[in-house]
């Protein structure tokens, strides 16, 4: 049995990201084509004998429930009855409250981890099942690549590869976080498949009412020549599309990024230690 992986965490983008109306629970409906991109974090699993141990790159990240990776172990634990225990190392790359998916990304890989290193035989649906306690934007990277998430967002339906390159751009100095951006939105209501083809996100409204800079931030993207420019998830990043090659502003990370897929029972990219 394998003892030890290291697995390439994407982070996703928003196609598109309609918000349809607001539940009883507090949680929003929503509609949304999401793709996992070439750029991400690496993270590394053992399993170990003693006590779980856990580093990152990022010293700003714990180990408790704050961190998403140690929910998502505690959570696996808890499904399988088995008692094991981890040393876990994450370079961390994707930036924090950009609405690129990086902390439900990073469960998800913990997830998919654990159940190839411990044999548990969970596919991939069940997996999403369970990362969905976790967070809506989980199950998401357990379809191939490119799928379409309804419900608060675990309702997954795995979509055709569509290739495709872009910029993300991240302004450094603003940050939202996810509830404050979904208290402020007006809803949307009306039907939508994945089939709906404009690149539309309902959170931008609400996100710059938030952070007015936010807004001018998109206006200089338009201004550099992108064709187009649209939130993802709930911000802080832009995805960027349109023939420019070398964009640049002031406090502002571009990142070229192409579509990412992989095969069913393998992660998008892997190495057995």
């Amino acid at each position: 049995m394998r003892t030890s992986l290291t697995l390439f965490s994407p982070a996703k983008i928003n196609v598109f990201f309609r918000v349809l109306c607001k539940r009883e629970d507090g949680y929003h409906t929503i509609a949304s084509v999401v793709q996992c991109v070439d750029f991400g974090d690496t993270l590394t699993i053992f399993l170990t004998t003693k006590e779980d141990r856990f580093s990152c790159s990022d010293t700003t990240l714990s180990w408790n429930s704050s961190n998403l990776i140690y929910r998502a172990v505690e959570l696996f634990r808890q499904q399988t009855q088995l008692r094991f225990y981890v040393s876990i190392h994450l370079q961390k790359r994707i930036p924090m409250q950009a609405g690129l998916g990086g902390g439900s990304s990073n469960a998800a890989t913990v997830l998919y981890a654990l159940n190839t290193l411990l044999q548990t035989g969970f596919s991939d649906q069940q997996l999403g099942e369970i990362g969905s306690v976790l967070g809506a934007d989980v199950p998401c990277f357990f379809g191939l690549g490119r799928v379409f998430c309804e419900g608060i967002g675990e309702k997954v339906t795995l979509l055709e590869e569509k290739e495709e390159e872009c910029w993300l751009a991240k302004p450094m100095a603003l940050f939202l976080a996810t509830p404050h951006v979904y208290a402020c939105c007006t809803p949307k209501p009306g039907e939508v498949t994945s089939a709906y083809s404009f690149f539309d996100n309902d959170l931008e409204e609400a996100a710059f009412s938030l952070l007015p800079s936010l807004a001018q931030c998109k206006n200089k993207y338009l201004e550099l020549g992108f064709t187009s420019v649209t939130m993802t998830g709930s911000g802080t990043a832009f995805v960027c599309r349109g023939n420019v090659k070398n964009p640049y502003l002031p406090n502002t990370i571009f990142i070229k990024v192409k579509s990412l897929f992989r095969q069913s029972g393998q992660w998008y990219l892997e190495r057995f230690l």
